[in-house]
């Protein structure tokens, strides 16, 4: 039998003994945790930063203090796009998986990838069963 090596680890005033195998994967969790951190906040100042544009055009172009929603979330309003996010934002609401909501349609998980990445249309018949399962206008997935 192959012993390994052991490491003792102190967190705060409790000391543990943990083989070196738990300690890299525990290293690899807290890169991924970092790395997403980073991912979400370089896409939060991207936000934030298209939101500061969008306001130095509108006060330039209009007397108006309100910004149409058609200009600060473009993607929203595309054909393609905006159908795709409203299914994904739908899904989430109602804490639904692609896997759950794919089985309850009785339809292929791939599919349900496939729509809310914009690469499989999303039908009127389909709109009218995304609807019933998500609580949802259908009008809104077409």
């Amino acid at each position: 039998m192959r012993r390994t090596k052991e490491i003792q680890l102190s967190i705060g005033s409790r000391y543990y003994v943990v083989s070196p195998k738990i300690v890299r994967d525990v290293e690899s969790l807290l890169l991924a945790a970092k790395a997403k951190a980073i991912y979400f906040e370089e896409r939060e100042i991207d936000a934030q930063a298209r939101l500061d544009k969008v306001r130095q055009e509108h006060r330039r172009n209009s007397k108006s203090n309100s910004i149409p929603a058609h200009e600060l979330f473009p993607e929203m309003f595309d054909p393609v796009t905006g159908p795709a996010l409203y299914l994904r934002g739908m899904r989430r609401r109602e804490k639904m998986t692609q896997a759950q909501l794919a089985k309850q349609l009785d339809i292929k998980q791939s599919h349900i990838s496939e729509m809310e990445s914009g690469k499989r249309p999303i039908g009127k018949a389909m709109a009218k069963k995304l609807a019933a399962a998500l609580n949802a206008n259908w009008k809104s997935f077409l």
